[in-house]
């Protein structure tokens, strides 16, 4: 060993690994390197996913879910009044972009004419819903949606059991119209209700806010209200003492 030479050492401390190339001769290689020949026969590896078309599904399904949601929030803009549900805040066409559509089953796809399933939120009182959902079921409304329900002919089948022992508000009110109900339609809806619901467990109530209401409506309301519980607890009252 000369003085200030380090000998350099083998490319690879390692047991050469033998590889067999396509002429059939054994070489040796070092550190993971492979033969010229043999790296000319192997078989280039081919991309099989095509992305041109991976890219017009992904754009047709956007252009599908924004023509859906263009559809029935453009329906519920028509239907209700610009104002938030929760907190009743009320919206302009300068910031109509902030007013968002909610889907009270947390179901997207059902969107039924009559607005049923909708309800005009605010963006953060929106988020604030979901987030109850997923706080109370344990899973993101998302999920929720991939759920499929058994088949049944009956809608309300369950609904009893799903209830009990709960305090349920029926909302015998429409605030969505003017017109103010008569105390015999709240006492109908409230008789509809006590179906899946305990008498001491109903709350019968408006369906919304009253704030975009003109006050005499308002009130011709709420005295419908009143009225159309005091038939149904007269005729619960007479129901015991039949008993």
């Amino acid at each position: 060993m000369v003085d200030g030479f380090v000998p350099r050492q083998a490319p690879c401390n390692a047991t050469p690994a033998r590889l067999t190339c396509n002429a059939g001769r054994a070489r040796k290689a070092c550190g993971g390197d492979t033969p010229r020949e043999c790296r000319s026969a192997m078989p280039t590896p081919k991309s099989t996913l095509d992305h041109a078309r991976l890219d017009r599904i992904v754009a047709e399904a956007r252009r599908s879910a924004e023509q859906r949601d263009r559809g029935y929030r453009e329906q519920a803009l028509k239907m209700y009044p610009w104002i938030c549900g929760r907190c009743a805040r009320e919206f302009t066409r300068a910031n109509l972009q902030e007013l968002t559509v909610h889907h009270r089953n947390h179901d997207h796809d059902f969107n039924p004419p009559d607005g049923s399933n909708w309800e005009l939120l605010c963006v953060y009182c929106h988020d604030n819903e979901h987030s109850r959902y997923e706080d109370y079921t344990g899973e993101s409304a998302a999920r929720a949606e991939d759920k499929v329900a058994a088949a049944t002919g009956n809608p309300f089948a369950g609904l009893r059991g799903l209830l009990k022992g709960k305090d349920v508000m029926v909302g015998a009110i429409d605030v969505a119209t003017e017109q103010v109900e008569t105390p015999d339609e709240v006492a109908r809806t409230i008789r509809a209700a006590l179906k899946f619901v305990a008498a001491d467990k109903l709350y019968p109530c408006t369906n919304c806010g009253m704030v975009p209401l003109a006050g005499a409506v308002a009130l011709g309301k709420l005295q419908a209200l009143a009225a159309g519980a005091g038939i149904v607890r007269a005729e619960l009252a007479k129901a015991i003492v039949r008993r």
